[in-house]
């Protein structure tokens, strides 16, 4: 019996809400890349478009983890979509530098701004949109 009370504990959690947001925002943002690269097998694609596609995709999984991170949490949602968007800039960022090996550039501070910025937003949505009534 305590060890159910625990777990139910852990789930209701901040770090639990914060970092499962973060992993669905990351998911988000790997649906987006392939329907992305499905459209651009069908099309021929310049290289600004490709890389607007791949901010695109960034910033709809940031602003998707901050909303559900804030909307389970009710609560400082600035914050907690700054954090969500914390989050999975660096597993983007680590998973960049350990497979390609890329060094820092200015797209890293521009694409930092962009994710937090989106993850912010969706946080301050996520609080002040509408409970279910059901």
């Amino acid at each position: 019996m305590q060890r159910r009370t625990y777990i139910k504990s852990f789930r209701d959690s901040k770090l639990y809400c914060t970092v499962s947001s973060s992993f669905i925002g990351i998911i988000v943002i790997l649906i987006c890349l392939l329907v992305f690269s499905f459209v651009m097998t069908k099309l021929d694609t310049p290289e600004a478009i490709v890389s607007l596609m791949s901010s695109v995709a960034l910033c709809v999984g940031a602003y998707s983890g901050g909303y559900i991170s804030s909307r389970r949490r009710r609560q400082n949602g600035l914050i907690t979509g700054l954090i969500c968007g914390v989050i999975i800039y660096l597993v983007i960022f680590l998973v960049g530098v350990i497979l390609s090996r890329v060094s820092i550039s200015f797209g890293f501070f521009s694409k930092l701004i962009m994710v937090i910025a989106c993850g912010a937003i969706g946080g301050v949505i996520g609080v002040n949109s509408k409970k279910k009534r059901y």
